[in-house]
């Protein structure tokens, strides 16, 4: 049955291009029933294989179609395949049939065992893994550069493939194109740097892409052949998913043949199980290529994602690494100079070395400080003006396109499309803040991007691949290049650092203080008002309810006594989270009592109790070098039992959950303890909201909590003289560091 989908405006990317309901003409193919071998459905072309027409075909088992070693062979491998629920381990099959050779691949998907049928040369391939497994490793390994391994193996496949062009092609944020490495021949026009717009590959066919890591289309002239089913299975389209003779979109022809290009062939390349783009391969003229040198080529693509991955998480550690050592840097100098802005400006290390901006801005104690490439002063203040219209209480913002906010940045925009800013005192108007340039990219497009629309019969308009290929540019305006997470933690840290800072070398009480005393004045109002007013009414509600279900339960409705449970529930829950409000008010009110600390006893204690509360859990708790510290030994206890019990918490459907607590010495005469975990994680864009009172993210919804623990922490954390800061990867776990006094300061 042939797919008759309709491809318009609206529907492009639904377009279904898995059930196409034809195959390449390069083989053949038969559909299965799984328990009685019945073949339900067959290609047209079996007739130029086999000399049989489907209707001799359709109804019986292979061991009927297929005579002698043949029909013995084949209800074997279906035997082994199904019994051990995977054909992989046997593919490909060696047939000969009607004086022909074939490479046979089973698979089974969706209530059918295929069996498709490649022809081969009576040769065959003999490309052997361990060959390939040789050159592709000392290709990758001999790569001093991402740049050489790309094209490293670009050029590897081309000599496997045989292919007049080989590209790699990666998809950037937007989902577009760039070809950013490529093999050809002499004669035929570079490809290299051009882009492509997202619409080239839907939605769909990317999905398809990740589960399919090879696909070769032989030859876009030669007509597809549809497949034949019995009378039951005709109008069920077979899913052709995992198909290796899968048709390919009529669409996506027609996109070929408009470049010229006569067959192609791809591997798939992914990152964090994510597509992050493809070794597209083109051809001049019809080109097939046998089953082992795409397993081969899929290898190679394999291999390489795998390198692919170790280099760009290095790449990240080297970025995180740099960043952090310039902060230290600047933490260093304002901590020597009894100017701050000249420890952050005026020394070797300044604010510029922080990340990848070219310009940065300083407003502090009424002054504001320009470095690298800014926009003029007066557009820089009002920047700045408008980032407090913005409340920026979560101590960062960032974007990469500013204009899209403040349009009056447009102005601006050739030196400042993006912008970070740290926000060291709201009342005072002090920030530090970093600019990045705009990035006009005049991008070489393969065509415009914007597919041209052709009428059909019915006079509807569908998509058409673009007519044109002659070279186009466009301008990305008032965007910059994104902050990384690297840039977005050492600027968080950075604030901390300062903040720090200028908390000890204050002489004066700022305005932030007062600010703060006011609030400390009316979260103590709040807090009595909490402790004298609804823990006694809460109390008396819990007492009446478990009287009632004591008294009564027997005589009630089912969903009544379910009610008065959810009515008990509930009422724990607000005591638990007025307890949290009245912890967070005494850590500002009660005075420090401070004492050498015996963390290697305190903190086993509590690892000791957050197993115990968590019965026949399978985390997994490594304690490393439990350095003393000096504080208050209650508040301490409390800062530990916060992040311990969230770190379990938030990992405990890791496989299997692990938590990770450590010390060291710094150079500034600190102990720095870290807490990490292997669990959820968070955006670094929202690490900052994590220590604001009630605040929780999104991802932690369905988690128990109510949103104090943490700003516990960090209150405890400063009124030691501490800091603390987080790094964190989303769904990749997070690590908390904090610093706290090892003597009297």
């Amino acid at each position: 049955m042939n797919n008759t989908f309709q491809v318009n405006l609206t529907n492009c990317d639904k377009e279904p291009i898995h059930i196409p309901g034809l195959i390449q003409p390069h083989g053949f193919l038969m559909a299965l029933h799984p328990e009685s071998y019945i073949i339900e459905k067959v290609s047209q072309n079996i007739s130029a294989y086999l000399g049989l027409q489907p209707a001799q075909v359709l109804g019986k088992k292979p061991g009927e179609i297929f005579t002698g070693d043949t029909a013995l062979q084949i209800n074997e491998i279906l035997n082994v395949g199904l019994r051990n629920n995977n054909f992989e381990a046997q593919n490909p099959v060696k047939l000969h049939l009607h004086n022909r050779f074939f490479d046979t691949v089973f698979h089974s998907h969706n209530g059918h065992v295929i069996i498709e049928f490649e022809e081969q040369a009576a040769t065959g391939s003999y490309i052997t893994l361990q060959k390939i497994m040789t050159t592709a490793l000392g290709k990758i390994q001999s790569a001093g550069s991402m740049q050489q391994l790309l094209q490293n193996v670009a050029v590897l496949v081309k000599e496997i493939t045989g292919y007049d062009r080989v590209m790699i092609y990666k998809f950037h944020k937007d989902q577009h194109g760039e070809v950013v490495a490529e093999a050809r021949n002499e004669h035929i026009e570079p490809f290299l740097h051009l882009h492509y717009p997202a619409s080239d590959i839907p939605v769909q066919a990317r999905e398809l892409y990740k589960i399919n890591l090879v696909r070769i289309i032989a030859d876009v002239h030669a007509a597809p052949s549809a497949l034949v089913g019995l009378d039951d299975e005709s109008v069920k389209p077979l899913d052709l998913t995992h198909s290796i003779l899968r048709a390919v979109s009529p669409i996506h022809i027609e996109y070929l043949k408009n470049m010229g290009v006569d067959a192609s062939f791809s591997i798939s390349l992914i990152y964090k199980n994510e597509l992050w783009g493809l070794i597209a391969c083109h051809n001049y003229s019809p080109r097939f290529i046998d089953f082992n040198s795409r397993t081969a080529c899929r290898f190679i693509g394999q291999l390489f994602s795998a390198a692919l991955e170790f280099r760009q998480e290095e790449d990240l550690r080297e970025e995180n690494n740099r960043y952090q050592a310039a902060g230290q840097k600047l933490h260093e100098q304002m901590s020597e100079d009894l100017n701050v802005a000249e420890g952050l400006t005026g020394r070797k290390t300044t604010l510029l070395n922080m990340n990848a901006a070219t310009g940065a801005a300083l407003f502090f104690e009424n002054k504001m400080y320009l470095l690298g490439t800014t926009p003029a002063e007066d557009q820089v203040k009002n920047i700045a003006g408008w980032l407090k219209s913005q409340q920026v209480s979560s101590g960062i913002y960032e974007t990469n396109h500013i204009a899209a906010g403040f349009s009056a940045a447009g102005s601006s925009a050739a030196e400042a499309s993006g912008v970070m800013a740290a926000e060291l005192s709201a009342g005072m108007n002090e920030y530090i803040m970093w600019f990045k340039p705009e990035l006009i990219k005049t991008v070489d497009w393969a065509g415009n991007p914007e597919k041209a629309m052709i009428k059909v019969e019915d006079g509807t308009e569908r998509l058409s691949p673009r007519k044109s290929f002659e070279k186009w540019t466009a301008e990305v305006k008032n965007t910059s290049e994104e902050w990384s997470n690297a840039e977005i933690g050492a600027a968080m840290k950075l604030r901390e650092d300062t903040i720090q800072v200028l908390n000890k070398k204050s002489t004066e009480i700022r305005k932030l203080n007062d600010r703060l005393r006011l609030a400390y004045e009316e979260l103590d109002t709040f807090t009595y008002t909490i402790s004298h007013d609804l823990r006694t009414p809460l109390s008396s509600i819990k007492n009446y309810s478990e009287i009632i279900l004591e008294d009564y339960g027997t005589q009630m409705p089912e969903e009544a006594a379910e009610l008065m449970q959810k009515v008990i529930k509930g009422t724990d829950k607000m005591t638990q989270l007025i307890r949290d409000v009245l912890h967070y008010s005494k850590v500002g009110r009660t005075g420090i009592s401070f004492k050498k600390i015996n963390m290697e006893a305190m903190i086993n204690e509590i690892v000791q109790e957050v197993k115990a509360s968590i019965p026949n859990s399978s985390v997994e708790i490594n304690v490393g070098k439990t350095l003393d510290v000096y504080g208050d030994e209650t508040m301490i206890m409390q800062l530990f039992q916060n992040l311990v019990s969230n770190a379990v918490k938030y990992s405990v459907n890791s496989q299997p959950p692990v938590v990770e607590i450590s010390s060291q010495l710094t150079e500034d005469g600190y102990i720095l303890y870290t807490v990490s975990d292997n669990g959820i994680g968070l955006d670094m864009k929202y690490a900052p909201r994590i220590f604001e009172l009630f605040r929780r993210l999104d991802n932690v919804k369905n988690i128990d909590g109510t949103g104090v623990g943490l700003a516990i922490v960090k209150r405890i954390v400063e009124n030691h003289g501490g800091k603390i800061w987080v790094e964190s990867i989303l769904n990749n776990g997070t690590k908390f560091y904090l610093t706290l006094p090892k003597d009297t300061r």
